[in-house]
């Protein structure tokens, strides 16, 4: 019998350790399918338990329906060139932010109790896990639209929730959008009006603060009108009029003094004349020639002391040219002084001289001509004297003005703290007025849902097939684990086993010639008590491993399903 030869007669009849070192021969196909006959149960058996354990993890494992929604952020109706809004990136981030609060513990809570969600779960485990178990079901992807740029008008977000019902994944997908899209529209909408409300809080108070700044600004240019460092160049320039015409009254009076001392001396001639009854004699000559060289000197001396008035307006008492002036004004002085005492001296030796016999009497003409002369004096008396008012006037005004002009530096300091104070008010006034327009503006566009709202682009999915999980697959892969576990295992077997199995195997190892061959003889009985053995066992395995997987197949189909 060879298959009950031990392995100690590979090669060595007598059987020395040494044989068990003696390499196995390579395996043809018939070897193969001899050990795949030998060792069939054993491969058949793995893969069937196998299957049934598959079938029947893939039949109680509970579907997974994943319903979905989708959710666009619409740009206002009015052009952003009138009402500028908010981004789209500012959109975003609100949503994210709403996100949080939707996926929170008590947001999720309000969910799984109003729709009765896990109600396994909530009895076994913890509501933490629940809702950790919950808060992994929902995805909220942001998304762009397919061919389109990545810009503002193409953002959206996509909501899904992984449920074992499928109607009851559909309203949950519908609550988290309603909620959604109600506390983003809200939100921005309490957002926009409490930004209102702030900023006219803030425009009222910048108002107060400008209206007392242009109170204090206002009393300061009262108090200092005329005085102001703006208007310093406006004082200047009223000045230098002013002291122009200072100057030419003074001009004018100078020449009104001179008229007057050349009128008053040919007056006198004239009467001289009219007394003595005849032409003027040498003496009278002389007299006149004095006196018009005495108005000269006078005339000079008004014309430098007009021009003395007007260096003093603008230079101090030790200046260059004032002293100058004042020492020809005084060498002209003394010029004058001699004039005078020697017009004194021709009047006393006239006076001396002896009177006619018997008056002359003056004719008509002489008469006329004095009577004219004297008018004329009038006229320069009273021109003097309008002109000279005139110009104490214009002298207080320069001196006005000139105090006027000293005293700006001395407030300017305060007058720039008050004028840069309203300016910066100002501007704050006008930016956040600016500002509460167009809150106001956003706000009426919130009211009238026309500004950027968060809308449902498509409505909650009804899943019609599960996602999860794939029972061909999980079949499939069960059933080729327990073929490729069963290989494994017949494989092993062969490997433990090292009796002789064939011929091939007699020649190989014992080099010895063989003549033939006897095949086992088993008793009947014992080998049909086997084979009811093993049929048994394997009809007992599929009765079990069959009812075992309808069984499964019925909970999915009318228990877990229905």
């Amino acid at each position: 019998m060879i298959d009950q030869l031990p392995p100690s007669g590979f090669g060595n009849v007598s059987g020395t350790p040494d044989s068990y070192n003696i390499a196995r021969r390579p395996l043809d196909v018939a070897d193969y399918l001899d050990i795949a006959r030998r060792h069939l149960n054993w491969v058949l058996a793995p893969a069937f338990a196998a299957l049934v354990v598959a079938v029947i993890v893939a039949y109680l494992w509970p579907d997974t329906y994943v319903s979905e929604a989708s959710m666009r952020i619409t740009p206002p109706q009015v052009p952003q060139s009138l009402i500028p809004s908010g981004s789209s990136s500012q959109m975003v981030g609100r949503i994210n932010a709403i996100q949080q609060e939707v996926l929170s513990r008590d947001g999720l809570i309000e969910i799984i109790r109003s729709l009765n969600l896990y109600p396994d779960e909530v009895k076994k485990k913890p509501m933490e896990d629940v809702v950790e178990t919950m808060r992994k079901a929902v995805r909220i992807n942001q998304i762009r639209f397919a061919g389109g740029s990545p810009n503002e008008d193409s953002v959206a977000f996509q909501i899904t929730y992984s449920y074992h019902d499928q109607y009851t994944a559909q309203k949950v997908v519908r609550e988290i959008v309603e909620k959604f899209i109600r506390l983003t529209n809200q939100g921005q909408f309490d957002r926009s009006s409490s930004t209102t409300q702030f900023l006219d809080d803030q425009v009222n108070g910048a108002k107060a603060d400008l209206d007392r700044i242009e109170g204090a600004l206002t009393q300061f240019r009262l108090a200092n009108q005329g005085r102001l460092p703006d208007q310093v160049a406006s004082n200047l320039a009223q000045q230098r009029v002013y002291q122009s015409n200072l100057e030419a009254v003074a001009d004018r009076l100078s020449r009104y003094g001179t008229e007057k001392m050349y009128l008053e001396s040919q007056l006198a001639l004239l009467k001289e004349q009219a007394r003595r009854g005849g032409p003027t004699s040498e003496t009278s000559i002389k007299t006149r020639a004095k006196s018009e060289r005495l108005m000269q000197a006078e005339r000079e001396l008004l014309q430098m002391e007009a021009g003395l008035s007007a260096l003093l307006q603008r230079y101090t008492e030790s200046h260059p040219d004032v002293v100058r002036l004042k020492s020809q004004i005084a060498v002209l002085k003394k010029t004058r002084d001699d004039l005078v005492k020697e017009e004194a001296a021709a009047e006393t030796a006239k006076a001396s001289e002896p009177a006619p016999a018997r008056p002359v009497r003056m004719d008509a003409a002489a008469e006329r001509q004095i009577a004219e002369m004297e008018a004329r004096i009038q006229a320069i008396g009273a021109a003097t004297e309008r002109d000279t008012n005139q110009q104490a006037k214009l002298q207080e005004l320069v001196s006005n003005y000139s105090r006027r002009i000293e005293s700006s530096p001395l407030m300017e300091q305060e007058y720039v703290r008050l004028t840069r104070d309203y300016d910066l008010a100002k501007a704050r006034y006008d930016d956040l007025n600016r500002r509460r327009s167009m809150s106001e503006m956003q706000t009426s566009l919130e009211n009238r849902k026309q500004s950027e709202l968060l809308v449902m682009l498509d409505q909650p999915s009804l899943p019609q097939k599960p996602t999860e999980p794939n029972r061909l697959i999980i079949v499939g892969v069960g059933l080729a684990m327990g073929v490729f576990f069963g290989f494994c295992l017949a494989g092993a077997r062969e490997l433990k086993d090292a009796s002789l199995k064939n011929l091939k195997d007699v020649r190989l190892y014992s080099n010895l010639p063989v003549l033939g061959s006897v095949p086992l003889l088993e008793n009947d009985a014992i080998v049909r008590r086997k084979r009811r053995i093993v049929f048994l066992a394997w009809a007992t395995a599929i009765f079990l491993g069959i009812g075992a997987m309808s069984a499964s197949m019925y909970y999915y189909y009318f228990l877990l399903r229905r």
